[in-house]
């Protein structure tokens, strides 16, 4: 009976080892913490972010209101909220 090598092939054994991409990644994640706290250098990112979390959130409540048979919904805006309900759920949103 011949003996079945365990190890991976040389094929997979490429790049750093798993600690030191964890500290290069934790590091660098330190790093873009402290820059964008004291220099405020990824708000723009953040933003852009935000945006398009929004549009899809919103993309998505309102195609569960089509996708209904009889579309009932109740919307209500008022100072720092605006809510949608129907029988397919309710979604809020809060000024920021």
């Amino acid at each position: 009976m011949r003996h079945i090598s365990i190890e991976p092939p040389p094929f997979f054994h490429r790049g750093p080892s798993p600690l030191t991409r964890l500290a290069f990644f934790g590091l660098l994640s330190l790093a873009l913490l402290f820059a964008d706290t004291r220099y405020r250098y990824l708000e723009n990112l953040r933003q852009a972010v935000a945006v398009a979390l929004y549009i899809g959130y919103y993309r998505n409540s309102l195609r569960k209101f089509r996708t209904m048979s009889t579309p009932r919904a109740t919307f209500r805006a008022d100072e720092s909220s605006f809510t949608m309900t129907s029988d397919a759920g309710t979604t809020t949103r809060h000024a920021a």
